[in-house]
């Protein structure tokens, strides 16, 4: 796991809080009905996205996106080959460019058996993906979709569901360019690719084509791609993107034209992947580009984190220090205006610098994690968990049951005490750890546009955050006079404090959503047991940790909310052991029963309080687990939850109309299955086991 829980609250504290997915339907098709032995054969991840939602390729495009991932779990082996990708289409968002599918589309690979195999292949693929609309709403998702593929002598012809699904979608997938003859040069603001095609072969002359760089930010997505066709050689300016991270040596992608390159192809795309002739970073180097629309999210992001300051001083915490603090440069500079000044700029230059310290650190962990960001993390469990038990206590803070501002006010005390310069200095820092924690409702979107921009923008979206909440003093400590039309202090600060805690504990119910999509429900039962010791340890830490409790009480109460805190992380991420049920299908059970494979088929509910006991208490203890391995027992869980017709008609062919029932068929298939009681015990499943032939 990439993203420390640890990682992920620091990086919470600094900012101050800051599915199976529904949209699309995978399945693996074989592209035959047999496998042969020592032979290979192609098998499709079938993906159907619904209407007006996309999922991506294995380059997402600009800043965001996830490319769809794949774990093949094979049997002895098996190998399955590299994924083959059809060509993206291209998702604009506003100045963005995104690359992936719509509709339907296939990711192909192929599978080796080995020369001895015998028996049928059972493969399985575990895979994730993110969901996205236009409007850029998101939901990661994920499946694990299996087929068994029998042995035959002789290869089979293709089946109805490859001829009729995978077939029509074939003309996407990209041919090869290894005939041809490649060149691609690194010029000053594009690369030159230059295409021979093979001797002999007649060119069909394309007009126009399109790249898709399988690397991010090597190309300019925001200008087409030119082409030049002379005796029958292409030449292509592919526009190169301004400042790319790193070297780029060499141009892999996708070219696409607007019809075949030469009369005997098939498709209009060619996979590419030529060395550069000059590396980047020489003469070659890029010219800036104009990126207008980045540059106009950066204004965005600094002017939302400028009104982010603003509103950070409205915060019961700091709102009532403002007075105070002016008339205490009054004070200090026995009512000089220079003086008085030089302490507003003194007290402004100390919330500046420390917001450029939590900068620094914020790059430090994005450093320490480099796919820190906002928003593709949700396909991380971990990562949801913990910013969800981050937002959930940070919105119990605002709520009052317990203090943040408190104990680092008491903490900064000492510092606050100095007079003069300093004391003013020390004063803006205190403020600014004071006020953090209440900035997430206003500063996660800018400083989430932040993250995936360059460290200047970062240190601007900071420092236009500190220049906000210092704005106020340095108004005032210029014209003192005005602090007369300041509204007075009262409840309305506490009403507003509150009002951005229900921001945070809705931001909460969406990552709990998330969450059970990532999990089910059993992960949601889980986290959600999670976020009650969480709420259990602030109540605990705000009860008895504060500064009006002895020292003792103190340690024992921060001791209990962090254990309390630790316990819930890691009740909501432990991840069971894969399941050994197998989901219910009456011709899969019918199937194991002509090979001979013994059955226990659990006709379950998750409505079912019997169910979930013999489940918890019998079925998936070890004791029992292990004799059903030991006899060779196939699992299969059946689950009524939604009453399923299918289980339904099962059910009933035994006579019942409820749930539990439990059925253990033997490896002959001309026996009766037996039928056990619907209250287990250990003892009546391992007796019922040892009476199998």
């Amino acid at each position: 796991m990439k993203n420390s829980c640890l990682y992920i609250i620091l990086l919470g504290l600094i900012l101050g809080a800051t599915a199976t997915s529904a949209h699309v339907e995978a399945r693996l098709i074989a592209e035959a009905d047999a496998a042969v032995p020592g032979q290979s054969f192609r098998v499709a991840i079938h993906l159907k996205m619904d209407p007006h939602w996309h999922t991506y390729w294995e380059n997402p495009g600009d800043l965001a996106g996830l490319a769809t991932q794949v774990e093949w779990i094979l049997p002895r082996g098996v190998h399955a080959g590299e994924l083959a990708w059809p060509v993206p289409q291209r998702f604009e968002t506003g100045d963005l460019v995104n690359y992936g599918y719509e509709g339907e589309t296939v990711l192909l690979t192929t599978i080796t058996t080995p020369a001895d195999a015998a028996s049928p292949l059972k493969i399985i693929a575990r895979l994730s993906w993110l969901a996205c609309k236009a409007d850029g709403l998101c939901v990661p998702g994920d499946a694990e979709v299996s087929l068994v593929v029998p042995i035959a002598a002789d290869r089979s012809v293709p089946g109805e569901g490859w001829l009729g699904s995978v077939v029509p979608l074939l003309s996407r997938m990209p041919q090869s360019a290894d005939d041809w003859t490649l060149r691609a040069e690194a010029g000053p603001d594009a690369y030159l690719l230059t295409m021979v095609p093979p001797e002999g072969a007649v060119a069909a002359d394309p007009t126009s084509v399109a790249f898709y760089p399988l690397k991010r930010e090597v190309v300019d997505t925001e200008r087409a791609p030119t082409l030049v066709v002379a005796d029958g050689v292409y030449r292509i300016r592919i526009p190169r993107y301004a400042t790319p991270e790193e070297d780029v040596t060499r141009l892999a992608g996708v070219i696409v034209a607007d019809r075949t390159w030469r009369d005997s192809d098939t498709s209009t795309a060619m996979t590419i992947d030529v060395a550069l002739t000059e590396p980047v970073g020489t003469d070659a180097s890029p010219v800036a580009r104009p990126v207008a629309g980045v540059q106009l999210g950066v204004v965005k992001s600094i002017f939302f984190a400028f009104l982010g300051g603003l509103i950070l001083n409205l915060m019961p915490c700091v709102f009532p220090v403002i007075s105070l603090k002016i008339l205490g440069f009054v004070n200090q500079a026995g009512a000089e205006p220079r003086k008085i000044w030089w302490h507003g700029v003194t007290f402004a230059a100390g919330v500046v610098i420390s917001f450029w310290v939590l900068a620094a650190l914020l790059l430090m962990i994005k450093t320490a994690v480099p796919s820190t960001g906002w928003g593709f993390q949700l396909k991380s469990p971990a990562f949801v968990v913990c910013m969800a038990y981050l937002f959930f206590l940070l919105g119990l803070s605002l709520f009052g049951v317990f203090e943040l501002g408190t104990t680092l006010t008491t903490a900064g005390a000492g510092a606050q005490s100095k007079q003069g310069l300093a004391g003013s200095f020390m004063s803006g820092v205190l403020a600014t750890l004071v006020a953090t924690p209440c900035s997430g409702p206003f500063m996660a979107p800018a400083i989430g546009f932040a993250l995936t921009q360059s460290v200047t923008t970062v240190f601007l979206t900071f420092s236009a955050l500190g220049l906000g909440m210092a704005a106020p003093y340095l108004v005032l400590s210029r014209f003192p006079g005005w602090l007369n039309a300041l509204p007075r202090p009262g409840r309305w600060m506490e009403s507003l404090k509150q009002f951005m805690g229900f921001l945070l504990i809705a931001f909460t119910l969406f990552l709990v959503w998330v969450y059970a999509a990532l999990r089910g429900s059993d992960g949601l039962s889980r986290l959600l047991t999670g976020l009650l010791l969480v709420g259990f340890g602030a109540w605990i830490f705000g009860r008895w940790g504060n500064i009006s409790s002895a020292r003792g009480t103190r340690f024992l109460a921060t001791l209990a909310a962090v254990g309390l805190v630790a316990l819930a992380v890691g009740t909501a991420i432990r991840r069971p052991p894969p399941s050994a049920w197998t989901p219910y299908s009456a011709a899969l059970v019918e199937e194991l029963r002509r090979e001979g494979t013994p059955v226990f088929v659990d006709f379950t509910a998750k409505w079912c309080g019997t169910c979930i006991s013999n489940k918890k208490f019998v079925l998936n203890t070890r004791k029992v687990q292990e004799a059903f391995r030991r006899a060779g027992v196939r699992l299969i869980i059946a689950d009524w939850t939604n009453h399923e017709p299918e289980i339904s008609s099962a059910l009933e062919a035994f006579g019942r109309r409820s749930v539990p029932l439990y059925v253990l068929y033997s490896g002959d298939a001309d026996k009766a299955p037996t039928l056990l009681p619907e209250l287990l015990t250990p003892g009546i499943v391992l007796n019922a086991l040892e009476d199998l032939p």
